[in-house]
């Protein structure tokens, strides 16, 4: 297999959201996704980059990440990107979801602190336990979220059937 893929990964947490999630978790969402593209490929070049800033167009945000979807343009090439994150482990997703209790709080979405952490525990659980298909259910979750094979899967997918052969076609592997 070819060792010389690079990623331009876009940071996308506002810096305030960065820091907190390092707090808690250690490391910012671009770092974990990061880990996770040089643990499916060994030799994986991963550079964090701030999309705006190198002339992407802006066209989602939220309070706390600055960057939900944006327009990037590569040579002759447009691209859309949104946000989601198949790379997390559940237990990260547990830890930002405590962290965000007070907005959830206040948009209603949970009655108070002891839902946030009932759910948060459960989520922390099927991240230890992913066989455990009463989480699952409860949480309303399939083995395409539990299971973090699966869940990384289509970034596994996208290295193996569009980078490596793209990468062969212009002569880089």
């Amino acid at each position: 297999m070819p060792h010389n893929l690079r990623f331009l990964i876009a940071e996308s947490e506002t810096p305030g959201a960065r820091e907190r999630r390092r707090q808690s978790v250690g490391r910012s969402s671009g770092e974990t996704y990061a880990d996770t593209l040089r643990g499916l490929h060994p030799g994986v070049a991963a550079e964090l980059a701030r999309p705006v800033e190198n002339g992407a167009v802006l066209l989602a945000t939220n309070p706390t990440t600055s960057v939900q979807a944006a327009e990037i343009k590569c040579g002759p090439g447009v691209f859309w990107g949104v946000k989601y994150h198949p790379e997390l482990p559940l237990g990260e997703i547990a830890a930002a979801l405590r962290r965000q209790g007070g907005g959830l709080m206040e948009q209603g979405l949970v009655l108070g602190p002891d839902d946030v952490e009932e759910v948060a525990g459960l989520i922390e659980q099927l991240g230890q336990d992913p066989t455990r298909q009463d989480l699952a259910r409860r949480l309303g979750v399939k083995a395409q979220v539990a299971d973090p094979v699966l869940r990384k899967l289509e970034l596994h997918n996208f290295i193996r059937h569009l980078v490596l052969p793209m990468q062969a076609v212009r002569g880089l592997g």
